[in-house]
């Protein structure tokens, strides 16, 4: 029997372009890795998505030829998410991020908002364990998320 043809699709998302006075070098992120872990103590769940960042030259605001020469290589970010983020529950979408605050702030920060939150790293166990998750779309959203303050990851 065939094998069934089938078409990858990389899972690449466009982030802020580096810009200097004279020179725009466009960015995209591709996915590489996704990592889960559970800590054996607390059961709290951790995820760690890996990225290689692509630079390419701004061809009138389009991407044009991917920049390869010296000092202009692509290169790798870990996203992390974990409890120190709370999320909407229903989109993952980040609502704060702890920062220095202690226990006792960080709860108050959290008991404060008016709408329902969830810990980052619950919700990707909660996606784990009891929803069927297009990876894919989940994927790009973090990574857009993690192209925004506070976190501007790519810039």
């Amino acid at each position: 029997m065939p094998l069934f043809p089938f078409e990858h699709q990389p899972i690449e998302v466009p982030v802020t372009d580096r810009s200097t006075a004279s020179t725009t070098i466009k960015q995209k992120a591709r996915f590489l890795t996704l990592h889960a872990s559970q800590n054996p103590l607390s059961g709290e769940i951790t995820v760690t998505i890996r990225v290689r960042v692509d630079l390419y030259a701004d061809d009138n605001g389009q991407y044009g030829e991917l920049l390869t020469g010296k000092g202009l290589t692509s290169y790798e970010v870990s996203l992390l998410a974990d409890n120190n983020t709370a999320v909407d529950p229903q989109t993952g979408a980040v609502r704060h991020i702890r920062t220095a605050q202690t226990t006792d702030e960080w709860q108050a920060l959290l008991a404060a908002d008016e709408a329902p939150l969830m810990l980052q790293g619950d919700w990707f166990e909660m996606l784990l364990n009891t929803q069927q998750v297009a990876i894919g779309p989940m994927l790009r959203q973090f990574i857009e998320q993690a192209d925004q303050p506070p976190f501007s990851k790519f810039s």
